[in-house]
This record gives structure tokens, C-alpha cells and sequence, in this order.
């Protein structure tokens, strides 16, 4: 996914900054009751599957950005990117959407979504 900056004044997107689809986390989520009813060799084949499926949507994920990448660079939009001090800083900015959500929806959801 890329951010893009947007020239009011043209009209055009003329300057991108690049998150990363592959770096997004991704939630799976199944009903633990039924879950922990499975049968165990069940859950250790859905546990696998669903790495398994993490991965290849990950990799397809960085093949899709990478090409419209190179596509959105052939029609003239410049990149910006982000050096790991920069990604710190964006991070550090937001935090308090992060602590809002915390309020809202309490940390055993986000843990969880921090954890894939």
C-alpha cells in the first residue's frame, strides 16, 4: 500500500510514500470454543495452513507492490522511502491512535493483532 501525497494545486499525486503491504499484519480469527473442540491434530493442520497461507499472501502481497511500483514510477510519481528512523518517528506519531483504540477495544484485541 502506498500513501499518497496529493497536489491540490494540479490536481495529480505527484509524490508516494511506500507501507509496505508484506510488512501489514493479517488477523485470522476462528471461534475458540470450536477450535478447542477439534480434534488436536485438526488445530496443528489449521495452525500450519494458516502460516502457510500468511506466507504466500505475503509474498503475492510484495509481487503486487513491487509491480505497481515500478508501474506508478513509469508514470512519473517519485517515492519516498521512509529510513528506519523515520518509520520510528511515524510510529512514535501514533501512538495516540493507538492508546485510543486501547480505550475502546482494551488490549487483548490488539495484542492479538500484534501478534500475527
Amino acid at each position: 500500500m502506498t500513501i499518497a501525497i496529493y497536489d491540490r494545486f494540479s490536481g495529480h499525486s505527484r509524490c508516494a510514500i511506500p507501507v509496505g503491504l508484506s510488512d501489514m499484519k493479517m488477523s485470522i480469527y476462528v471461534h475458540k470454543n470450536s477450535f478447542d473442540s477439534w480434534p488436536a491434530e485438526v488445530q496443528q493442520a489449521t495452525r500450519e495452513a494458516v502460516r502457510q497461507a500468511v506466507t504466500v499472501q505475503r509474498n503475492l502481497a510484495a509481487e503486487t507492490e513491487n509491480a505497481l511500483r515500478a508501474k506508478l514510477e513509469r508514470d512519473g510519481i517519485a517515492f519516498v522511502d521512509l529510513t528506519a528512523a523515520e518509520r520510528s518517528a511515524f510510529r512514535e506519531a501514533v501512538q495516540p491512535v493507538l492508546r485510543d483504540a486501547r480505550k475502546r477495544l482494551g488490549n487483548t484485541i490488539l495484542a492479538m493483532a500484534a501478534s500475527t
